[in-house]
């Protein structure tokens, strides 16, 4: 299974376990198992085996009422701060550029939503500053959870996935900068794909695409961002 796989699976997985949840996780648990991918399996057959009920409770428990387990990047990282304001209308520009339209309500650092660009992300598009965000904070989630918590595998297993991920970009930009040297450097930069980073680690369209942070992002998003 590779990872654009992977994160559609975990951005299925974090999703409210409504009852369209809970009938595709017999389907999921199947086709994680036909992939071999043991980590996954473990983290549905978790997931399946808890009482519906339950499963509904600890979600809204964990995710909408406890701050420190919640499915927000940037409030974990940056709190109710100015800060988080701009982080969020730079993550809204990536998602527009990368053609992921929100849905009305939905904020741009959401987990599952950012799961869900990472397996639908354009190719060449560069995201390891973003997986390695995700990786620490999903890390985090998953210490916080209780130990019996049915959403504990599942955090624990992204946090993994994505920290393999940034380690295999790592190696292949430490082999890139090899070939640099040597005069034997092939296609496929960020930059030969039509994609850079920005001083913030956020990937743009360079040098002339669309993916900059503009005044008219702000008005798709669902709160002002206005601070006193």
């Amino acid at each position: 299974m590779n990872s654009s796989e992977r994160w559609k699976i975990v951005s299925i997985l974090l999703s409210y376990p409504d009852a369209a949840f809970l009938c595709t996780l017999g389907e999921i648990l199947e086709y994680v198992q036909d992939a071999g991918d043991e980590g996954l399996v473990r983290v549905v057959r978790a997931l399946s085996t808890t009482a519906p009920e339950e499963l509904v409770c600890r979600y809204v428990q964990s995710f909408d009422f406890q701050e420190s387990t919640a499915l927000y990047l940037t409030a974990h990282e940056l709190g109710d701060s100015r800060e988080r304001g701009g982080a969020l209308l730079e993550l809204h520009a990536m998602l527009r550029s990368a053609g992921l339209v929100l849905s009305e309500g939905e904020l741009p650092d959401y987990l599952p939503v950012l799961f869900e660009f990472l397996a639908e992300k354009p190719i060449g598009m560069p995201t390891t500053s973003l997986e390695a965000r995700l990786d620490a904070v999903c890390e985090g989630i998953a210490g916080r959870l209780e130990t019996d918590s049915p959403y504990r595998p599942l955090f624990r297993e992204a946090a993994a996935s994505l920290r393999e991920s940034v380690q295999r970009e790592d190696t292949k930009d430490t082999t890139a900068d090899s070939g640099d040297r040597t005069g034997l450097a092939g296609p496929g930069t960020p930059e030969e794909s039509g994609w850079r980073l920005s001083t913030s680690g956020m990937p743009v369209q360079s040098p002339d695409g669309n993916a900059r942070v503009e005044a008219s992002d702000a008005d798709d998003l669902p709160y002002p961002l206005v601070y006193d």
